[in-house]
Protein backbone atom coordinates (compact mmCIF):
# COMPACT_ATOMS: atom_id res chain seq x y z
CA UNK A 1 0.00 0.00 0.00
CA UNK A 2 2.88 2.58 0.23
CA UNK A 3 3.30 2.30 -3.81
CA UNK A 4 -0.26 3.62 -4.07
CA UNK A 5 0.58 6.69 -1.62
CA UNK A 6 4.25 7.70 -1.49
CA UNK A 7 5.81 6.21 -4.71
CA UNK A 8 5.13 8.92 -7.65
CA UNK A 9 8.71 8.09 -9.45
CA UNK A 10 6.72 8.68 -13.23
CA UNK A 11 4.60 11.33 -12.26
CA UNK A 12 0.62 12.02 -13.21
CA UNK A 13 1.45 9.05 -15.63
CA UNK A 14 1.35 6.52 -12.56
CA UNK A 15 -2.34 7.16 -11.95
CA UNK A 16 -3.43 4.36 -14.07
CA UNK A 17 -0.84 1.90 -12.89
CA UNK A 18 -2.33 3.12 -8.82
CA UNK A 19 -5.66 2.36 -9.84
CA UNK A 20 -4.53 -1.08 -11.05
CA UNK A 21 -2.68 -1.75 -8.10
CA UNK A 22 -5.29 -0.60 -5.60
CA UNK A 23 -7.86 -3.04 -7.52
CA UNK A 24 -5.80 -5.98 -6.95
CA UNK A 25 -5.41 -5.20 -3.65
CA UNK A 26 -9.24 -5.12 -2.93
CA UNK A 27 -9.99 -7.79 -5.59
CA UNK A 28 -7.59 -9.70 -2.97
CA UNK A 29 -9.28 -8.88 0.11
CA UNK A 30 -12.88 -9.44 -1.80
CA UNK A 31 -11.75 -13.01 -3.00
CA UNK A 32 -10.39 -13.96 0.80
CA UNK A 33 -13.33 -12.38 3.06
CA UNK A 34 -15.94 -12.84 0.25
CA UNK A 35 -17.30 -16.36 1.56
CA UNK A 36 -17.63 -14.93 5.17
CA UNK A 37 -18.78 -10.95 4.94
CA UNK A 38 -21.30 -11.23 1.64
CA UNK A 39 -23.76 -13.52 3.43
CA UNK A 40 -23.54 -11.37 6.88
CA UNK A 41 -23.50 -8.23 4.52
CA UNK A 42 -26.32 -8.96 2.32
CA UNK A 43 -28.14 -9.82 6.24
CA UNK A 44 -27.56 -6.48 7.91
CA UNK A 45 -27.27 -4.00 5.28
CA UNK A 46 -28.34 -4.86 2.20
CA UNK A 47 -28.02 -1.11 0.62
CA UNK A 48 -24.49 -0.89 1.93
CA UNK A 49 -23.90 -4.34 0.17
CA UNK A 50 -25.72 -2.76 -3.23
CA UNK A 51 -23.16 0.59 -2.75
CA UNK A 52 -20.08 -1.93 -2.38
CA UNK A 53 -20.91 -3.87 -5.25
CA UNK A 54 -21.74 -0.77 -7.96
CA UNK A 55 -18.38 1.20 -6.56
CA UNK A 56 -16.54 -2.04 -7.32
CA UNK A 57 -17.95 -2.44 -10.59
CA UNK A 58 -17.16 1.52 -10.86
CA UNK A 59 -13.76 0.50 -9.98
CA UNK A 60 -13.22 -2.26 -13.11
CA UNK A 61 -14.72 -0.07 -15.75
CA UNK A 62 -12.32 2.69 -14.82
CA UNK A 63 -9.53 0.13 -15.27
CA UNK A 64 -11.50 -1.08 -18.81
CA UNK A 65 -11.73 2.61 -20.02
CA UNK A 66 -8.09 3.64 -18.99
CA UNK A 67 -6.51 0.29 -20.57
CA UNK A 68 -8.82 0.77 -23.67
CA UNK A 69 -8.06 4.33 -24.35
CA UNK A 70 -3.83 3.66 -23.81
CA UNK A 71 -4.43 0.15 -26.07
CA UNK A 72 -6.32 1.66 -28.92
CA UNK A 73 -4.09 4.94 -28.56
CA UNK A 74 -1.03 3.14 -28.93
CA UNK A 75 -2.05 1.04 -31.98
CA UNK A 76 -3.59 3.47 -33.73
CA UNK A 77 -0.12 5.94 -33.65
CA UNK A 78 1.51 2.51 -34.54
CA UNK A 79 -0.19 1.52 -37.82
CA UNK A 80 0.72 5.78 -38.96
CA UNK A 81 4.36 4.84 -38.81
Amino acid sequence: MSYILFNWKLGWWEIGTKLFVFQEVYETLLYLLAPFVLPISFYVRPRFTAYMFVATLGLYMGNVVIFNYVSVSFFFWLTLL
